[in-house]
């Protein structure tokens, strides 16, 4: 036991040292220069006589690369901002001009522009411009006072999205109080309130005793009520949620990224419940698995945390359901639709959602009742395929860490089943009697590593060949009796 403790710590401590990474892609000084040189005249409108799309002519333009270059160079001082910039840059031409650049090769179209400057002028918006631009710092300055509002707006959406985290980590921390004083110091905290705590607030069932006892809608629906308890935490983190996504749009108008309030809205609404989503990631996966750390650290049951896991998921499906529904719309609005879809990340985007709405579907307790091994199969197979399209959604973009969170997670979860099978005596054999009552008696030899207390339950995987073999993977609660 002492090495799956070790295994979860270090996991934990994995997933926090992901976080450096959980940041966009964009630049505010790169946006800046990009669009107050992407509206002027480089000769884009017509190449050889055909008209072709933006990025690709500005990313092949070496007027417009040796501008923009010196415009990033010259507006800060700092090499870590002009770095990111020139970054930004390269996967803006890699992704929408199909060019690939390099650091270096951003570098030589400075230093070579510098050669050839020539002033700016209105006329540079008519005529083909023909040098290293300079820019008007006024009407920069304005560009860069505008992007600073949305590059604070994409970073409030992610700070929102931790704090959906941080919820968590306070529901967790504080039932890990609660339990490691009991367990390691034997202090028990709210003794004196504890009986009139747990009668009237956390174990009552929200309707009558359908808790344990199975509650059927119109006879045929089924419906397990949580505790009190567990709805008023879960109560909590869905208001936190709507406030949050209702809050904190500070966009200006006007503004050169967006052409109307209208699609200002929908930009920002739309960042803030993709990035929202993205923060249950982690949560969604660490609260559905069987070797759950916290589980142990804060005392609280698997069928508890299996609670937290649906509603983390119907959440983040709500999110993502209007993260998608609003470009989707929006695209149609524009008759741009079937240019986006053609994009692979687009088309991943499509997956990732549907296989949201369908991993939430066929979870409910009806499915799994009468279907349970395809349930067991499908979950599986969905949150793998799950972790694929969300990599090939976002990878272009940013915010990537919480995709590999879930991989670790899943990961670490598989890897942990097999090391506990090993420690706890690997392959043995088992004597099974028929109780009766639906009862089955099993009696095999004590592992040496394995320590329990009588009431506790063990999870055992039956081994099976030929058309059995895949009733393997499925294990079994026995509750242990000596």
């Amino acid at each position: 036991m002492k090495v799956f403790k070790y295994f979860s710590y270090l996991i934990i401590v994995s997933l926090f040292s992901l976080t450096h990474a959980l940041q966009a892609i964009d630049s505010t000084v790169a946006s800046t220069c990009l669009y107050y040189y992407k509206d002027l005249n480089w000769g884009c409108s017509k190449v050889n006589g055909k008209k072709v799309p933006i990025y690709d002519c500005l990313c092949s333009s070496t007027n417009f690369l040796q501008s923009i270059t010196n415009c990033i160079y010259n507006f800060t001082s700092s090499d870590h901002l002009r770095q990111h910039a020139f970054q930004h840059l390269i996967k803006r031409c890699k992704g929408s001009g199909h060019r690939i650049l390099t650091q270096e090769e951003l570098q030589n179209y400075r230093k070579n522009g510098t050669g050839y400057y020539t002033p700016y002028t209105s006329l540079a918006r008519i005529y083909p411009i023909n040098g290293t631009l300079r820019v008007n710092q006024t009407e920069l300055d304005f560009y860069h006072v505008k992007f600073k509002q949305l590059t604070k707006s994409v970073l409030r959406s992610q700070w929102f999205g931790w704090g959906l985290v941080l919820y968590w980590t306070f529901i967790i921390s504080m039932a890990t109080l609660f339990n490691m004083n009991k367990r390691l110091f034997g202090f028990k905290l709210l003794t004196k309130y504890k009986n009139t705590l747990n009668k009237t607030i956390l174990i009552p069932a929200m309707f009558g005793d359908y808790h344990e006892r199975t509650f059927f809608l119109w006879r045929y629906i089924p419906f397990n009520f949580p505790t009190r308890g567990n709805a008023i935490v879960v109560t909590i983190f869905t208001i936190i949620t709507i406030i949050f996504c209702g809050i904190g749009y500070n966009i200006t108008l006007p503004h050169p990224y967006f052409s109307s309030r209208w699609y200002a809205n929908l930009y920002t609404v739309s960042f803030r419940t993709d990035l929202m989503a993205m923060a249950l990631f982690p949560l969604i996966y660490f609260f559905g698995i069987r070797n759950n750390p916290f589980i142990y650290l804060t005392g609280l049951s698997y069928g508890t945390f299996s609670y937290y896991h649906r509603w983390c998921a119907y959440i983040c499906t709500v999110l993502a359901f209007i993260h998608s529904i609003i470009w989707t719309c929006y695209n149609i609005e524009r008759e741009t639709y079937t240019t986006k879809v053609s994009r692979a990340y687009w088309r991943w985007g499509i997956v990732a959602t549907t296989l949201l709405f369908l991993l939430i579907f066929h979870a409910e307790k009806t499915v799994r009742n009468v279907m349970y091994d395809v349930f067991l199969v499908i979950h599986q197979l969905f949150s793998v395929l799950f972790i694929v399209a969300m990599y090939c959604h976002v990878s272009r973009f940013g915010w990537i860490a919480w995709v590999w969170s879930m991989a670790g997670i899943y990961a670490f979860d598989r890897l942990m089943r097999i090391v506990r099978v090993i420690l706890h005596g690997g392959i043995i054999k088992a004597k099974l009697e028929d109780s009766g009552n639906d009862v089955i008696k099993m009696t095999i030899k004590r592992p040496k590593y394995l320590h329990y207390q009588t009431g506790n339950y063990a999870f055992i995987y039956f081994l099976n060949s030929g058309k059995d073999v895949l009733y393997s993977y499925q294990s079994h609660p026995f509750t242990v009796m000596n």
